[in-house]
């Protein structure tokens, strides 16, 4: 039942998280480095890639859609593992791999998570960014800024509720 409460949430945050992402956090990638990102797939010489030319949604593919998603599954997953530790301490870290070393484990993910959420941030940053009008005043930062909070706070709390239901135990005597 775990389990299935765990997906349930999931899916409730992270597909429109992961829409909303894909659209602004990709434009923020583009921002940055456009010679880089903005490089059509279908451009890449990989086996079938070209096939993509052909289709309406998948001409418009570039390495920074990709790379949205990847960053964003990426940034919920570290998080879900941070707050794990946070909240169970080592037992989250000893159950999946007994013979390993939590404290690094526990080391890592906390250099990682807040580094990873700051890069997140900053690009999702960008992207809204470029959709307003005004950007270079202050009245285009202050919007960004507020859409970038709110993201964030809702990036930690999807982390956060997923990671409860995952670890929910169900009272005796079935679901309350």
């Amino acid at each position: 039942m775990n389990e299935l409460r765990y997906w349930m949430w999931k899916l409730f945050f992270m597909v429109p998280v992961g829409l909303v992402y894909y659209a602004v956090a990709s434009d923020g990638l583009r921002v940055t480095l456009p010679t880089a990102f903005a490089v059509k797939l279908e451009r890449l010489p990989l086996p079938f890639v070209h096939l993509l030319a052909d289709d309406e949604f998948g001409h418009k593919l570039d390495i920074a859609s990709v790379l949205s998603v990847i960053l964003v599954v990426g940034v919920c997953y570290v998080w879900e593992r941070l707050i794990e530790i946070l909240i169970l301490n080592e037992t989250a870290l000893t159950q999946t791999q007994p013979h390993t070393h939590p404290e690094r484990k526990r080391f890592f993910l906390m250099l990682l998570g807040p580094v990873l959420l700051f890069a997140d941030a900053a690009l999702f940053f960008l992207g809204v960014q470029k959709h307003t009008s005004w950007s270079a005043s202050a009245g285009g930062v202050l919007p960004a800024l507020v859409a970038t909070v709110l993201y964030v706070a809702l990036i930690v709390t999807a982390a956060f509720v997923t990671t409860e239901a995952r670890h929910h135990v169900d009272p005796p005597g079935g679901s309350p």
